[in-house]
């Protein structure tokens, strides 16, 4: 039975993690908004930018970067940055030309796609509830992406999934190992780099109008901001309970998505939207919760 102590603390991990998937979803909002007027390259470089430099300022005022900022398995690391800001830009391809409720529940399915990786590159057995729930989820995704002639070009958004299970499988790697918030930084300053090199290389002007470039660098310093806020509070939350009994919470960013698409968009979900949302976040609460300790706990 839990003490007074650990369920006051995992209450205020609860309110730590949906502040984190808030910052999540206002990412999805500003990042929207973002791409609807200007290149994804550009929008992409200066939101990492801006929230490296600032990461970096609140570690160094809270005395966080004393011991140095060593860090173990570089290459890991790399890979991680690669397969997460793929996943990042599969995402704003997605919500360019369609909405945010369709782009965050199909990034959402990222978690569904980490037991087939292990089970392809590690050689790791699926629980037969697991396979339930993947199906459950990949059901949603059909109504979600209402197969017709441009089912293939509205597959980026679920390659966005996928390449977010990829980088969360390789961070399982080296989770352990290492201190969350360099681990944190040093993944904002890979960021930085390889999304300077489409930046440059990026044959698409930056704006049309010199005005805009204001609207712009609104745009990124709210990006910035709310990716500290996601990854600031996620952290916070960590600390007051395990990912395995919060992650659940994450899917709380779908209802942000379809509050978001109707308000400043004015675009309310659809029936099929709805479905399909409900149906990948029934599958993933079903996966999170077989590999919870209350259900270990009940088959012993």
């Amino acid at each position: 039975m839990d003490t007074p102590h650990l369920k006051q603390s995992y209450i205020v991990g609860v309110i730590f993690m949906i502040l984190s998937v808030f910052g999540l979803a206002l990412t999805g909002l500003f990042g929207k908004f973002a791409v609807l007027d200007y290149p994804i390259s550009p929008v992409l470089f200066y939101r990492f930018l801006f929230a490296f430099l600032l990461y970096f300022l609140i570690l160094w005022l809270m005395g966080r970067l004393k011991g140095g900022l060593h860090i173990t398995n570089v290459k890991i690391h790399i890979l991680r940055a690669i397969f997460s800001l793929g996943s990042v830009y599969f995402f704003y391809m997605f919500i360019k030309k369609h909405s945010l409720l369709n782009g965050v529940t199909l990034l959402n399915t990222g978690p569904l796609f980490i037991p087939l990786i292990e089970r392809i590159f590690m050689g790791q057995k699926i629980h037969k509830l697991t396979g339930i729930a993947i199906i459950i989820a990949f059901v949603g995704v059909f109504f979600i992406l209402k197969p017709d002639r441009t089912i293939f070009s509205n597959m980026i958004g679920l390659l966005g999934g996928l390449f977010q299970g990829a980088s969360q499988v390789i961070f399982g790697l080296t989770a352990k190992s290492e201190k969350p918030d360099i681990s944190v930084l040093y993944l904002f300053f890979l960021y930085v780099v390889f999304s300077l090199c489409p930046y440059l290389f990026s044959t698409e002007p930056l704006t049309e109008k010199d005005s805009n470039l204001w609207w712009f660098a609104i745009l990124a310093v709210a990006l910035g901001l709310s990716t500290i806020v996601n990854q600031f509070f996620r952290a916070m939350a960590y600390k007051h309970s395990t990912p395995t009994k919060l992650a659940a919470f994450l899917y709380i960013a779908v209802i942000f998505a379809a509050l978001f698409d109707w308000m400043f968009f004015n675009n309310p979900p659809d029936l099929f939207s709805v479905i399909g949302a409900l149906l990948v976040v029934a599958g993933g609460v079903i996966k999170i919760y077989i590999h919870s300790p209350i259900f270990k706990r009940s088959k012993t």
